[in-house]
């Protein structure tokens, strides 16, 4: 199931980034919140022999399958449509099977940390630079 992404202060002043579950990438659980996972991303640097992160966020993913648990499948939550949510199992069961839930419960969980839909720049390409 997926939980909260959160930058955690230690001891020594130190900031470490805690991603405490990312979720099921695919499954064929049954409900609600176990159909959403993530997926981490984040933009490294290193300067002078320092490493920090730059970025960090968790976008959202969605398990689709259908009828007879067929056409199993994994949505990027942007690329998720409620005409696929509509064949979900799921939904065909009578159960809240929409963009709007999965956002909703996404938004619920991850707060600022998730990102929707990804820039170009957090997909890896770099600036300044041609070809990507």
């Amino acid at each position: 199931m997926l939980e909260p992404a959160v930058f955690l202060t230690g001891k020594e002043g130190n900031t470490t980034f805690c991603v405490y579950s990312l979720g099921n990438f695919l499954s064929a659980q049954a409900e609600s919140p176990t159909l959403l996972g993530g997926m981490l991303m984040l933009r490294i640097k290193k300067q002078e022999g320092a490493i920090s992160i730059e970025s960090a966020g968790v976008l959202p993913l969605v398990t689709h399958y259908e009828k007879g648990y067929a056409n199993f499948k994994v949505y990027p939550l942007y690329a998720y449509s409620d005409e696929a949510a509509a064949k979900h199992l799921r939904a065909l069961q009578g159960k809240s099977v929409s963009v709007r839930h999965f956002t909703a419960l996404a938004r619920q969980v991850l707060g600022d940390m998730m990102i929707e839909p990804p820039a170009p720049a957090a997909l890896g390409k770099k600036e300044g630079k041609e070809g990507g």
